[in-house]
């Protein structure tokens, strides 16, 4: 089965908790507050900081684009070194989350439309863990940022008509999860 209503929210409370404290780390190099049960998860963050030379530029900031009506908390931008000499932009997202949800390239994409020179960045996702060590995706080895940024728009076309849909009464709530 799945989680339960009370795992999800100590779940999505301990994300809130860790992101406030890699804000703390980024913002002043250290966090001294978090639970010890936690403390693997800011190592794992340190260390990737610490593998990939990552110099963050924009931290834990809201971002709206009112031409197109969506708007988003992006965790990071910056600079990581990769290859031992090349560095590149990047925007990233941290995930403190069982694992990396499909859907994540789709949420970057988004994020890096924002930019100016959103073809310049890379999309990275890092997820610290537990154990001090972390996993990262380079989501545009999985699909390119044009296939992600239009695959969202399109989606985020499809839930205002629905959102519109539901304020004119034309589509109930209890329909809502029909597959007709």
């Amino acid at each position: 089965g799945g989680a339960t209503d009370e795992q999800l929210a100590r779940a999505a409370e301990r994300g809130k908790l860790l992101h406030m404290a890699a804000e703390d780390i980024d913002r002043t190099g250290a966090c001294d507050w978090t639970l010890p049960d936690w403390r693997g998860y800011l190592d794992g963050y340190q260390l990737f900081k610490q593998d990939f030379h990552f110099v963050p530029d924009c931290i834990e900031e809201t971002r709206i684009d009112v031409m197109h009506g969506y708007a988003g908390r992006i965790d990071r931008t910056g600079t990581v070194m990769i290859n031992k000499a090349e560095t590149v932009k990047v925007v990233l997202d941290l995930k403190f989350t069982a694992a990396i949800s499909k859907h994540v390239g789709l949420q970057l994409a988004a994020y890096n439309n924002f930019f100016v020179d959103a073809h310049e960045r890379r999309r990275l996702v890092v997820r610290p863990l537990v154990n001090g060590r972390y996993e990262t995706l380079w989501c545009d080895e999985v699909s390119s940022y044009f296939h992600d940024v239009s695959t969202f728009f399109a989606c985020l076309t499809v839930a205002k008509w629905r959102d519109k849909q539901f304020n004119l009464g034309l589509w109930k709530k209890e329909n809502s999860n029909d597959r007709d």
